[in-house]
Parts: C-alpha cells; structure tokens; sequence
C-alpha cells in the first residue's frame, strides 16, 4: 500500500454489522434445531393477556419473534415490545418455557424467554396491528397462528 491508502483506517470485516441480524438457530449433532425465541406477555388488571392479530398473519398471536445471535433475553425482550406495541412498558422476565416442537418427524426444540408487562390504560399496536384484545385463560382464539396456542397454554 502506498500514500493515501496506506493512511487509510482498516476494518475487519467481523466488526462490520450485520446488514440483517441472524436469527438465534443451533442444530445439534443428531439433527435437534434449538430455536431462541421470546415472547411479552401483557396483562391487564384482570389477569387477561393481549392478543393480537396482525396483517399478512392467519390467527390471533402472542407478541414473541425469533432471538438474534448474540442478543441477549433482556434485549430481545426490548425489541419484542417495540416490534408489536407502541406504547411503552415495564418489561421483567417472568420465566422460560422449554418443549419440542409438534407434530411427526418435526426435529425442532424451543427455549422461550417470557417477559412479564402490565397493560398501560393506553396500550396501542402497531400500525399493522389489525386487532388487540385481552383475553382470559378460558377466551383462547379458537384460531391461533403458528405455535402460539403452545405459549399461551403454558402461561396459566
């Protein structure tokens, strides 16, 4: 290198960011996928849990997203929240569930980190939030998207 270039400040590219941050996914030596996942549950003074449903979603969701590497619980706790609600909470880490995946030949476990929030009086969705609605443990959504419906019965 020479003149200018060699003046020039290196960067390696492990300390670039990630254009997109990678989702939280480990695969062990037999096949098992472990998937980081977490959730906030958000109460009411009743006890109820929103629920939400969510354009371009079939069924009625528990606000949770995939963790990313090297996120910590706390971190995606924050962002879980950001994601699906535009008022802001108090977020405290109420316990993590651990089960496998359904159905047959379905190879895949998950560790979900659940935070704790009560509703603020205006607690609002985001803009692609088509509904939110508190319901108590026996007002599931008879049509849950993906996995939920597993989160939600753990949560009683």
């Amino acid at each position: 290198m020479r003149g200018a270039e060699a003046r020039r400040p290196m960067s390696l590219p492990m300390q670039q960011p990630a254009a997109q941050p990678v989702q939280a996914r480990f695969t062990h030596e037999n096949g098992t996928q472990l998937r980081l996942q977490c959730f906030v549950v958000v109460r009411d003074a009743q006890e109820r849990v929103a629920t939400v449903r969510v354009q371009g979603i079939d069924g009625w969701c528990l606000p949770g997203e995939s963790m990313y590497v090297n996120e910590s619980p706390d971190q995606a706790a924050v962002r879980v929240a950001r994601m699906w609600f535009t008022s802001p909470l108090g977020l405290q880490l109420d316990r993590i569930l651990s089960f496998p995946a359904g159905g047959p030949g379905d190879d895949r476990w998950y560790l979900l980190f659940v935070y704790h929030a009560d509703a603020p009086a205006d607690l609002q969705g985001t803009s692609d939030t088509l509904e939110l609605a508190f319901r108590g443990k026996n007002d599931a959504p008879e049509q849950w998207a993906m996995s939920h419906r597993d989160v939600w019965e753990a949560l009683w």
